[in-house]
């Protein structure tokens, strides 16, 4: 056993070793190991040990996720339940970002927070990343929290909002710069170019969130017409030619 104990110990020299597994193989035969047969009087001895340590498995520390100088951190800060929670997520569950608009001409992060969890009772802001008219940007939740943005998507979705109400009002070219760039970061740390919806084109949503948002310009690529923006196009287009027609002919 005191040979175990000291080849036990010297695994765990490296930090991500705990422990070494009790082995047999033959016997020590000439080698001067001795046997290490899990037989009754061994058994309590490997206990003791293993007991002693105090640990059952290695848990890797997650990485410290690194902040970008455009993006202030207020998960410490903002309005959260005393007592409700979100559910946790790996990132690795995460196949959506959800775009929002707060439909309000204007809104802080605080009193974003303080609504959703003052009011609804939420267990803290909906957002993960919040983006003002200005510019200005924020990171309200951890990735890894399913925040309540998106109705029976919460797990696997995260939420992208935006300050202003699309539906009567334009967004800024400032929100569209920073978006860009919440993005590309998101993508980074989430190892995908993840598609971007809008709050309403999810699936079991009945929402004009985020009104008029033009969600394909936030990132570099086509994307696909809206189906029903581009019918509304044509449709335009046909009647200013039928009423230049009909002028022409008047």
């Amino acid at each position: 056993m005191t040979q175990w104990k000291w080849y036990d110990q010297e695994l765990m020299n490296d930090p991500y070793v705990v422990g070494c597994c009790a082995f047999d193989c033959g016997g020590g035969g000439g080698l001067g190991w001795a046997s290490f047969n899990m037989d009754p009087e061994m058994l309590p001895l490997y206990a003791e040990r293993i007991e002693a340590l105090g640990v059952s498995y290695w848990e890797p520390k997650e990485e410290e996720m690194v902040i970008p100088d455009w993006l202030v951190d207020l998960r410490e800060t903002l309005k959260k339940h005393p007592t409700k929670k979100y559910a946790r997520r790996g990132l690795g569950e995460i196949d959506t970002i959800v775009i929002h608009h707060t439909a309000t001409t204007s809104a802080s992060p605080e009193a974003i927070a303080n609504y959703h969890v003052g009011t609804l009772k939420w267990p803290g802001a909906g957002y993960h990343l919040y983006i003002r008219k200005s510019g200005a940007a924020y990171l309200m939740n951890d990735l890894e929290a399913a925040s309540y943005q998106c109705y029976k998507h919460n797990q696997h979705t995260m939420g992208l909002g935006f300050e202003g109400d699309f539906t009567k009002e334009s967004h800024t070219a400032d929100q569209i710069r920073v978006g860009r760039l919440a993005v590309d970061w998101l993508c980074g740390l989430l190892g995908a170019d993840l598609p971007l919806k809008g709050h309403g084109k999810m699936p079991d949503q009945s929402t004009a969130c985020p009104g008029k948002f033009p969600v394909h310009e936030l990132t570099d690529e086509e994307q696909e017409p809206d189906a029903e923006a581009e019918i509304k196009r044509l449709r335009a287009l046909m009647t200013a030619a039928r009423n230049t027609l009909n002028e022409g002919l008047a």
